[in-house]
């Protein structure tokens, strides 16, 4: 289980990399998951509540109540990425619009509404099918290319610490798909730095069969 800390002024993030899939963590399902996405619920942010996961023979469907806009579209272009790596090609329909910079997220929690449709024929993304498991500990990865995240300047004046703790979603080829947060810092800014700078890390390694890789890592945000 490969380790990695780094430190620099103003921020120690620790990096922790591991094989396989952790038991997923507590969300309302009501059913067995969707067959165009991991059998593993990892790849919800834990800023969503509320969550249900469905599907027919018609397609997949994702509902559940974020914390902000920022957060719906970073969930909802997770679910696109996540369904397209494995299918092939994806129609995604949402009732949630994208973040326009500059305008002023809402206090109450976001309604998601998505709805996942293969748009090319794959037996695994077959609608209505059972969900299988994914990897489990058939890989082994190690990040080569890891920016640190930014302390952000408001929190630094403010003598603000904190850790987000990560998920970085990978393919089998080891690509990027996004990043969710696992357990927030209880702020904001934290958790975006968290997430722009785990978003743009590169990985090598092996994988035995299709299906995607998990990696979790704490960011911290702690001053000298």
């Amino acid at each position: 289980m490969p380790i990695r800390k780094s430190l620099v002024p103003g921020i120690a993030l620790s990096t922790l990399l591991f094989a396989g899939c952790a038991t997923a963590r507590a969300a309302d399902v009501v059913q067995s998951g969707c067959r165009m996405l991991p059998a593993s619920l990892r790849f919800i942010d834990s800023r969503i509540s509320g969550v249900r996961l469905q599907q027919d023979r018609s397609g997949c469907y994702f509902e559940g109540t974020a914390s902000s806009l920022r957060v719906a579209d970073a969930q909802r272009s997770v679910l696109a990425e996540l369904a397209t790596s494995r299918c092939g090609g994806t129609i995604v329909t949402d009732a949630v619009p994208h973040t326009v910079e500059g305008v002023v997220e809402p206090n109450e929690g976001v309604q998601m509404r998505v709805s996942l449709v293969p748009s090319a024929a794959d037996g695994r993304c077959r609608p209505g099918s059972v969900v299988e498991p994914d990897l489990g500990d058939e890989y082994e990865v190690q990040v080569v290319d890891q920016p640190f995240a930014l302390y952000p300047p408001a929190a630094y004046r403010q003598d603000r610490e904190g850790e987000t703790v990560v998920i970085v979603l990978l393919d089998d080829k080891l690509g990027t798909i996004g990043a969710v947060v696992e357990k927030s810092s209880g702020y904001v800014d934290f958790d975006e730095a968290a997430l722009t700078a785990t978003r743009q890390w590169r990985f090598k390694g092996r994988t035995s069969r299709p299906g995607t890789v998990f990696i979790r890592t704490p960011v911290v945000f702690k001053k000298n």
